[in-house]
Order: C-alpha cells, then sequence, then structure tokens
C-alpha cells in the first residue's frame, strides 16, 4: 500500500539494567525506496543518543553525529544532528511532545530524501537554506519560517520526467496568517511567480488543516512549456506539452477555492500514453 513500511530483514540485540544499556539494530526493507540501516543506540532513562549509517535507494545516508534525545517536560528534545544523505548535508533539530519542534539547515540535499517520508513522491533537484517551525501547544498558534532555494527542481514518473527548473522559496508563519512566495527559472529566465497569503488561520487545528480552511487570496502568473508545469503535479494518464501562459487569481479556501483567470495555449498537445489519445 502506499505509504506502508515493508520489513525484509530486522536483527536486534541489546542489554538494558534499570532502563540503562545498549541497544544494536540491522534492518533493511521498502518504503517507496529500498533502504538498509545499522544503528547503535546507548539508552538511559531520561537521554538516548544513537549513531547508525545506511542507504535508501542505493544512496548512502549517515550520521555524522549522534541522534540525541533528551526527556523534557513531557517530550524528547532532540539535539542538533548533522545527517549526510547522497552527497548533501543537513543540522536538524527539535523537541515532540504537546509543543513540538522542526529545525533544519539543508545544503545541496537532494530532494529524493523525501521519499522517505512521502514515498514514490519522484521529486529531483537539490535544496538550500532553512526551515523553522513551532507548535505552541498551550495557545493552539504555530509559528515558523522557510527560505529555500531548488535547484534542477523535477519529477520523475513512470515514463516521463519534467524539465528541471530552479525556485526559491519564502514562507512565513505566525501571529495567525501565512504568507508564501516563489519565484520559478528555467534557462535562466522567469517562468513562474506565485504569492499567496492565508488569513486568519484557524485555531487549534494542526497546520496543514489550517491552511486548508483558512480564507486565502492566491496569485499565479506563468509562462513557459506546459509540461514542466504539468509533470510536476505527477499526473500521468495524460501529457500536455506546448506553449502556455496562465495568469490566476484565486479566493476562497483551499478546500473550496474560487478561481478566476486565463489560460492561452499555442500549439497544444494532450497525449495518452494509457489510452493512445493524441489532441492537437
Amino acid at each position: 500500500a502506499y505509504g506502508a513500511l515493508d520489513l525484509a530483514r530486522l536483527t536486534a540485540s541489546g542489554r538494558l539494567v534499570n532502563g540503562t544499556g545498549q541497544v544494536r539494530a540491522a534492518l533493511a526493507g521498502r518504503r517507496g525506496q529500498a533502504f538498509e540501516l545499522v544503528t547503535l543506540a546507548q539508552v538511559a532513562p531520561d537521554r538516548i543518543s544513537v549513531t547508525g549509517r545506511g542507504e535508501v535507494a542505493r544512496r548512502p545516508l549517515q550520521l555524522d553525529s549522534a541522534l540525541v534525545l533528551t526527556r523534557e517536560d513531557g517530550g524528547w528534545r532532540i539535539a542538533p544532528t548533522r545527517v549526510r544523505f547522497a552527497g548533501g548535508r543537513a543540522t536538524v533539530s527539535g523537541r515532540t511532545g504537546a509543543s513540538p519542534e522542526l529545525n533544519a539547515d539543508l545544503q545541496a540535499m537532494p530532494m529524493q530524501v523525501l521519499d522517505i517520508l512521502w514515498p514514490n513522491l519522484g521529486l529531483g533537484g537539490s535544496a538550500n537554506g532553512r526551515l523553522d517551525y513551532r507548535w505552541r501547544g498551550d495557545q493552539g498558534q504555530p509559528s515558523g519560517r522557510a527560505d529555500l532555494r531548488i535547484r534542477g527542481l523535477t519529477r520523475a514518473g513512470l515514463v516521463l520526467a519534467s524539465r528541471p527548473i530552479d525556485v526559491g522559496l519564502a514562507a512565513a508563519l505566525g501571529g495567525g496568517k501565512a504568507a508564501v512566495r516563489a519565484v520559478a527559472v528555467s534557462d535562466g529566465r522567469t517562468i513562474g511567480r506565485a504569492q499567496a497569503r492565508f488569513a486568519p488561520l484557524p485555531a487549534g487545528q494542526p497546520i496543514v488543516a489550517a491552511l486548508a480552511n483558512a480564507p486565502m487570496v492566491l496569485q499565479l502568473r506563468y509562462a513557459g512549456p506546459a509540461d514542466t508545469l504539468w509533470r510536476l503535479s505527477g499526473v500521468e494518464v495524460f501529457d500536455l506539452s506546448g506553449p502556455v501562459a496562465i495568469g490566476a487569481d484565486i479566493g476562497g479556501r483551499l478546500v473550496d477555492p474560487v478561481i478566476r483567470g486565463s489560460l492561452k495555449a499555442r500549439n497544444a498537445r494532450i497525449e495518452s500514453a494509457v489510452t493512445g489519445m493524441v489532441v492537437t
């Protein structure tokens, strides 16, 4: 099933006395992509330290520093941890519990790392920048910021792949509202811009649900190859190609959008590898 974790092999050994000791584990399986991991955990009642290495889709994954978790106020504090994956690097820290936090610094991190969380996502390219997120459980107010630059963003399907583009993304979250701006560049030319504002965000909801249900104002402008945009959607039943110009102003909510705008195409082509249909 999509998102399922299939374990092909798991071996573990350990010795714990009064909650303190050591645990070794080796596992292999598939979650969208095949993986192998070897870990060593030093365990204490209020502290866990984990080292490890392995492969995901035959690409090396390694903890350059130990993952250290310390018990704190009903959760666990995650100390800054350096991770290497397929030539990219990240430093990740955060907190679990009623007030979770996530902080990440990325350096040339391959987008394929997202397949670990969302199997078969199929994104390519590399990301640089910083991501911060915090949820105040007592107030139900999330806050955060993202400043990311993605080089060579593409998406590969079973048959086709999108053309690589560079994307700059800036987003801010706080005070019951969220805003985001993005710019897409191909061959040194700006082909797309988008900006959006969500306010007010419903209190007490997970961030994805809050964004989906908040009133929004979204503007999208795009002028470039239709296949570049279409193939990023991951829809493969049919393919759309040819030059296209899109100007859209979107209101309402993500769950119930109101779209006004225009779409102009020249020498457009719709082709389905499934049915053999071709429309020009």
